[in-house]
C-alpha cells in the first residue's frame, strides 16, 4: 500500500498545520513566561519546525509535547490571580 495523493491531503495537511500551530504558539507565548517555568522559549519555538524538517515525525511529537503538558507549565503561572486597580492581588 503505498500514499497517495488523496492520503497525503487528508493526513499529511492537518498534522503539518498542527506543528506550524504549535511552533507559532510557542512563539507568541511571552518569553518571561518560559523563564519563569525554568523552560527555553527557543527550544520550543525550534522543535517543532526543525523535527518537522528533519523527520516528520519528531516534529509531530514535539507538538504534542507542546500542547499536551509544555504549554500548560509554561502559562500556569501567567494565569495567576487577577490584580484590582490599585495593583493588589484580588485574592484575601
Amino acid at each position: 500500500m503505498s500514499i497517495g495523493p488523496a492520503e497525503l491531503l487528508i493526513f499529511g495537511v492537518p498534522l503539518l498545520a498542527f506543528v506550524v500551530l504549535a511552533s507559532v504558539d510557542a512563539a507568541r507565548t511571552p518569553r518571561s513566561a518560559f523563564a519563569r517555568a525554568g523552560a527555553s522559549k527557543e527550544f520550543w519555538v525550534l522543535v517543532p519546525i526543525v523535527g518537522l524538517a528533519l523527520f516528520f515525525v519528531v516534529g509531530l511529537v514535539g507538538a504534542l509535547v507542546w500542547f499536551g503538558s509544555m504549554r500548560r507549565k509554561v502559562l500556569s503561572p501567567v494565569r495567576g490571580p487577577a490584580l484590582c486597580p490599585n495593583g493588589r492581588s484580588g485574592a484575601r
